[in-house]
């Protein structure tokens, strides 16, 4: 990920305001979102607000032709946007900047995402930067040749890179045999690649009618479309490549798995919580998040409530992000603990989902639960880009489901009888007290000291490739 302002994050929360909303009634300022399809097969969708002084722009640009080989897309990425590669900045890295260098550039197995914010006078500019993007074929071998030979070195530098790493091995996990599960790239696959693989790559995929451009701010819709088609025509028309639907996938069902990420550090180690669960046009999606909450909400889960009865007495943060995907979602839940208490985390973890199978979700639990949603709803929808990450959600959802809406009726719908059945119906809990669904574990650290400390689970798989 490369980012110019602080990293937004795409939290549980954006995904049930919808049925928040039921609640506290509609979101203020929300409009209406106007949808164009420009000549060249680009997605426009437009909300105005008019109490915002710049415009705001997420990119979506969906991988239809996924590459065996996970190195691929990764480094297409890496060339085109990547600070760290040459001196001198790509044409797109200088547009980008020239827009005010507020950016966000995110990478999925499935999808690159873009976001710029940026003045409402600068329309054009943003959309010479589309139109570089979708014609960009410079780039350099100097370029391919330091994202090749030396990506992890750079990989590290990079901020959050334990969570890159953690989530490239839990989605192997978690998604064998999908593309969302081709995620580990190997240094000898690296040095095997070559420049013009990058470049078909390119061609295929990021490709104008591949791209969804979600688009706010204080702007006449049809000025904007029109400012933005003009600038698009000049794009010469590419051959035809037929779309590939994204493969269905389907959520696993493994008991839990931990995986040991060996980090030479002496930070404290990092605990990365994986478990798929369905998409948001599923009911049991919003239970899922509500179960998480309740289990790992900070701080009134009940697994920071309860760990002084278990001697853990450092959670330094507890924190839940989802990310989306065409038909499944995934929650990480990351926690940061000392090394004496990793396992001791695991077996509270197991403990508290057996109290809540046997004596059921209590109406406390489940209110404060709706509680913290209600709040937090509050407080993110103040926030200009909240109704962009809703739309960008159903987008995505649609990749897999056409003409996909999401329907407030499922969340209006949901109950604490709901929630117990659920968990009395997804807890067929094991012998060793695996979690609900499946879960990966990774734990990001000194492997020897956490081994150490594992003296109750043995791990199913030590994952050390770094």
């Amino acid at each position: 990920m490369y980012t110019r302002n602080k990293r937004l994050r795409l939290s549980a929360v954006a995904g049930v305001l919808l049925w928040i909303a039921q609640l506290v009634g509609p979101l203020q300022g929300q409009s209406d979102v106007l949808e164009f399809t420009a000549s060249k097969g680009v997605t426009i969708k437009i909300i105005r607000d008019s109490s915002m002084r710049f415009l705001h722009a997420t990119l979506l640009v969906f991988f239809r032709n996924p590459h065996s080989e996970p190195a691929i897309p990764y480094l297409t990425m890496e060339n085109l946007f990547s600070e760290s590669l040459d001196e001198t900045d790509t044409k797109l890295q200088d547009l980008l900047k020239r827009l005010g260098n507020d950016y966000t550039v995110e990478y999925h197995p499935d999808r690159l995402s873009v976001r710029v914010n940026f003045l409402a006078g600068q329309i054009p500019l943003f959309t010479q930067f589309l139109r570089e993007l979708f014609s960009y074929k410079s780039f350099s071998l100097k370029r391919f040749n330091t994202s090749a030979y030396n990506y992890h070195k750079l990989l590290v530098k990079k901020q959050d890179w334990e969570k890159i790493l953690a989530e490239r091995l839990a989605y192997s996990v978690l998604f064998q045999g999908n593309p969302l599960g081709n995620t580990v790239i190997k240094r000898d696959a690296l040095l095997r690649l070559n420049l013009a693989q990058i470049r078909s790559y390119y061609r295929q995929n990021y490709r104008p009618e591949n791209s969804v451009l979600l688009l706010k701010g204080n702007i006449n819709p049809h000025i904007a479309f029109g400012l933005i088609e003009k600038g698009l025509k000049s794009l010469k028309n590419q051959d035809p490549v037929p779309r590939r639907p994204l493969d269905p996938v389907a959520i696993p069902t493994f008991q839990r798995q931990i995986l040991i990420l060996d980090a030479a550090s002496n930070e404290a180690p990092i605990m990365f919580w994986f478990q798929a669960i369905p998409p948001v046009d599923h009911e049991q999606y919003l239970y899922s998040l509500i179960v998480n909450e309740i289990l790992f909400g900070y701080p009134i889960g009940n697994l920071f409530r309860n760990a002084s009865g278990f001697g853990i007495r450092n959670i330094r943060r507890m924190d839940t992000e989802i990310t989306y995907h065409g038909r499944a979602a995934t929650l990480c839940n990351t926690i940061y603990l000392a090394y004496e208490d990793l396992e001791k985390f695991i077996l509270l973890t197991d403990h508290e989902i057996r109290k809540m199978q046997i004596r059921r979700i209590d109406r406390k639990e489940y209110l404060e639960t709706l509680n913290f949603f209600l709040g937090k709803s509050k407080v993110d929808t103040e926030r200009f880009d909240e109704d962009v990450r809703e739309e960008a959600i159903q987008t995505i959802a649609a990749t897999s489901a056409k003409d996909f809406r999401l329907s407030s009726s499922i969340f209006r719908q949901v109950t604490l009888e709901h929630i117990n059945r659920f968990v009395t119906r997804k807890n067929h809990l094991s012998r060793d007290g695996s979690a609900i669904g499946s879960v990966v574990i990774v734990i990001v650290g000194d492997a020897q000291r956490i081994l150490q400390n594992l003296r109750t689970i043995k791990p199913s798989e030590i994952h050390t490739p770094f």
